[in-house]
């Protein structure tokens, strides 16, 4: 399994969908991650965003769904997983997503003028009660 963690921005607000049979929350999100980085003989930094799908389940996504804004930065924790399927027309399919163990919302602050910032997380109310794999419907 590999698992990720990163600070990120909520790309558009999440939305939430109720699955399988027990109607089990699943909030999904996408965040897009930041990287800057300088080449082996370059002078000039580059940049490049990974945009990933987020899969938040039970009631943490239930009560996230509420925070979980465009622009909003946010720590997440996770495991990958891939995700396939096959349209109409008979074509596969796949795409990698994050299912999240651990998110706290992060405040946004100022640049201390020396490029630095720094955010504190925060945790909206919500149950902290761990998801049980035996409710997901898959």
């Amino acid at each position: 399994m590999f698992t990720g963690n990163g600070i990120g921005n909520v790309v558009k607000d999440a939305e939430l969908k109720f699955v399988g049979s027990n109607k089990t929350p699943l909030c999904i999100c996408t965040i897009a991650f930041n990287r800057s980085f300088k080449p082996k003989d370059a002078t000039e930094w580059q940049s490049e965003t990974a945009f990933i799908e987020t899969n938040l389940w039970g009631s943490r996504g239930e009560t996230l769904v509420n925070f979980l804004k465009k622009g909003q930065a946010v720590f997440v924790r996770g495991h990958f997983l891939t995700q396939s399927w096959e349209n109409d027309d008979g074509a596969k399919h796949s795409k990698l997503l994050l299912r999240v163990d651990t998110m706290d919302l992060v405040n946004r602050v100022k640049t201390n003028g020396n490029g630095g910032a720094t955010g504190t997380p925060t945790n909206p109310p919500a149950s902290n009660k761990p998801v049980d794999d035996n409710d997901i419907p898959f």
